[in-house]
């Protein structure tokens, strides 16, 4: 049984830990502490005593070093061993991460990864380049969203100081806040000594899993340990934390990561890694300028095609001037939308022109759909079929401006038919005003779009119209389940 699997790795490991994977509750028998006294503060408070402590880091550059040991379920394959050495840097705006990954064999040391993580305290955009092979790969150079990991990975190097990131995704947001959501979030009524110092106790249930974490307040807020289960698939503990006072601020300078679940996608799986986490330096108040901090320049080459995560792979931006600029053209819009026309003239079709852009999933979706080999075959009877991409043709927005009437608003996916000379014909605005858009709404978005399919054919038959209506509603029915 999936409990039991888990109870023999944890027991192996020597942890007076026993897991109980369930959605909301996590069973921890460990030796407590005598009482000390009732906590005195609530769970707000608390996790806003965190945050200041965080917040009043003057700006700093810190290293430390990770030795990381995998121990795979599957034991025909051999343990890992892998050395992380990173250098974190802040000035209270810009954040940079430059980290080094090293595979240890045989005693030697072989680099594997050389990265470089940067986010800007105005646009909030963090890269990670890659310079390095990494099994076998070719160098990457990537664009990560703000609204994902990336932000997460910094803020949590910016609170924890590189030493205590099992809370790195809680909720994407750092494990302070992300817990503030909690509906059951609550301190422990008595104090626990861990390690010799008093702790609070503090637990909550995520989106992202069951959190419980003891916090120092006599040391700078720090934590001293903490254990989270998450989603039921995993299971990370933090313990044998060391806290120093370095020029007045109280930073966590040593302690144990471990974590059990599937690693890197392995589903039910269990490995175990052990990560054991140590602070070389940290220097406050630095002079950036001398270590030529905060200058992606000076590590992504001129005109290197980026990839955006938010985008579709095959969508790639470009480096200039320092930042991440729009990717090169893919054509003007002009002369895509007569081609369609000259197209449709010949013979003798309609233009079925839709409107999207890189960013834009349900355009994707849209353009998922209308390729299908199904659809495309009934629609070309009766029509041309272009797309207009806003971010990657010249001139798009004037064009669709042609098209589409201020009054239909600015909203994509949108769609019109148009005939052989360029008049619209029907558009994807219903006459209230609202645009339909991806339409999967069984009740007014794909009634109205096969009426316009219905008003509009010539060659195509009411069963061809029929099927594109059932296989709109199955489509529908399949992303809302997603």
């Amino acid at each position: 049984m999936k409990i039991g699997r888990y109870q023999r790795h944890l027991d192996a490991a020597g942890k007076p830990f026993c897991f109980l994977c369930a959605i909301s509750t996590m069973v921890l028998l460990f030796a407590s502490s005598p009482v000390l006294g009732q906590a005195g503060i609530t769970p707000l408070e608390l996790l806003d005593k965190i945050h200041e402590s965080r917040a009043a880091l003057p700006p700093f550059v810190t290293s430390v070093e990770i030795f990381v040991d995998t121990v795979y379920e599957d034991s025909s394959k051999p343990p890992r061993h892998q050395i992380v050495s990173e250098e974190y840097r802040t000035d209270g705006k810009n954040e940079e991460l430059l980290q080094q990954w090293l595979r240890m064999e045989d005693g030697e040391k072989e680099l594997r990864q050389d990265s470089r993580m940067f986010m800007d305290g105005n646009s909030y955009v963090a890269t990670d380049i890659r310079v390095g092979e990494f099994s076998g790969l070719p160098p990457l150079y990537a664009v990560y969203s703000t609204e994902e990991s990336q932000i997460s990975t910094m803020a949590t190097r910016r609170w924890g100081t590189n030493i205590g990131e099992i809370f790195q995704g809680v909720d994407k947001r750092p494990f302070y806040e992300g817990l503030k959501d909690s509906p059951n979030l609550r301190v422990s009524e008595t104090m626990e000594e861990i390690d010799g110092f008093p702790c609070y106790l503090i637990e909550g249930t995520t989106n992202s899993g069951n959190h419980k974490v003891w916090v120092d307040p006599e040391n700078g807020y720090n934590v001293r340990k903490a254990i989270v289960e998450r989603r039921g698939k995993e299971v990370y503990r933090l313990d044998g934390v060391e806290i120093e006072e370095i020029e007045g601020h109280f930073l966590m300078t040593r302690a144990t990561r471990k974590r059990w679940g599937g690693l890197w996608g392995a589903g039910d799986r269990i490995d175990v890694q052990t990560s054991q986490v140590s602070r070389l330096r940290t220097s406050f108040s630095p002079d950036f300028e001398a270590m030529q901090a905060f200058r992606p320049d000076l590590v992504i080459p001129e005109g290197t095609k980026v990839h955006h995560l938010d985008m579709p792979r095959e969508v790639r931006y470009e480096w200039r001037n320092g930042r991440v600029q729009r990717p090169t053209p893919i054509g003007d819009a002009a002369e895509v939308l007569e081609s369609a026309l000259n197209r449709a003239k010949e013979r003798n079709r309609k233009v079925f022109v839709r409107v999207g852009a890189p960013w834009c999933k349900p355009c994707h979706a849209l353009d998922d759909f209308l390729s299908k080999p199904t659809i495309a075959n009934i629609l070309e009877k009766d029509f041309v079929l272009v797309k207009l991409d806003l971010d990657l043709m010249t001139g798009a927005q004037e064009v669709v401006g042609n098209i589409r009437k201020p009054s239909e608003g600015q909203g994509i996916p949108w769609f019109a038919f148009l005939d052989a000379s360029g008049t619209v014909l029907k558009t994807s605005t219903k006459p209230d005003g609202t645009n339909i858009g991806l339409p999967v709404d069984p009740k007014t978005e794909i009634p109205y779009f096969v009426k316009m399919l219905m008003d509009s054919r010539m060659n195509m038959s009411r069963n061809e119209i029929q099927l594109i209506e059932d296989e709109l509603t199955d489509f529908g029915k399949t992303l809302a389940g997603q």
